[in-house]
């Protein structure tokens, strides 16, 4: 007599589909939907992509950051079961050049203020933060997602947190505080992660920082909008006769 298979059920933080295995399926779920609000946040972007050159780099890094959560829901959470960590790879190192198109993005907005050199300069440091990232993600001695957490770290307080503030305060750049907003937001996701916050065993420290995660790229969004909006009203003022 064949033994009975159930259609479903439940294992701890995990669940048996059709005796398809899903490994921490909320931390899988919610980080595929941070991806699909990213990329949806992208695809809104593009309607002010006629009319201003600089958002292409901010819709390259919704895109991509999209693209790395919504892997690492599948590659890193959910498929964990069938995959080596070293899939895990892949959302990680796409999750690096988001920043960089974060950082591209930010100093490429503010190039005119920076002048050539700075911004080569500051151009430079990001190239090689990318690259030395890569050099130590690819190395399996130094493969871990504390490589990760450091290029964030280096990337926010090494480059875009200091750009917005010198913005702010010397290039009387307002519209900056939407920014820190949104890495106050990134930061709370980072603490809520290294702390282990969680509140049920399904909805464990993952989970807890992806939903942060997804209010901060709904925050960052809106503070790209208010850049834009900005350069729009310059724009208009300039072309009035």
């Amino acid at each position: 007599m064949d033994s009975f298979v159930p259609v479903f059920k439940t294992i701890v933080n995990k669940i048996e589909l059709l005796q398809l295995v899903i490994a921490e399926p909320v931390s899988a779920i919610t980080d595929v939907m941070t991806g699909v609000v990213s990329l949806y946040l992208g695809y809104k972007l593009l309607a002010y992509k006629a009319n201003n050159n600089k958002i292409r780099h901010f819709i390259n890094y919704f895109v991509l950051m999209g693209c790395s959560t919504i892997l690492a829901g599948i590659l890193g959470h959910g498929m964990q079961h069938y995959l080596s960590p070293n899939w895990k790879t892949i959302g990680w190192s796409l999750s690096a050049v988001a920043l960089f198109f974060f950082q591209f993005a930010s100093i490429s907005y503010f190039k005119l203020n920076l002048g050539k050199k700075a911004f080569t300069m500051l151009l430079g440091v990001c190239i090689l933060q990318i690259l030395l990232f890569h050099f130590f993600i690819l190395l399996p001695a130094t493969r871990s997602f504390r490589v990760v957490q450091l290029n964030l770290m280096t990337g926010y307080v090494g480059i875009i947190i200091p750009l917005y503030l010198f913005a702010f305060f010397r290039w009387n750049e307002q519209n900056a505080k939407r920014i820190f907003l949104a890495i106050a937001v990134a930061g709370l996701a980072g603490l809520a992660y290294n702390m282990e916050v969680s509140i049920h065993q399904w909805f464990d420290h993952n989970v807890v920082s992806h939903f942060i995660v997804t209010t901060f790229i709904i925050v960052l969004y809106t503070g790209v909008l208010k850049l834009l909006v900005l350069d729009e009203v310059v724009l208009v003022l300039e072309s009035d006769p």
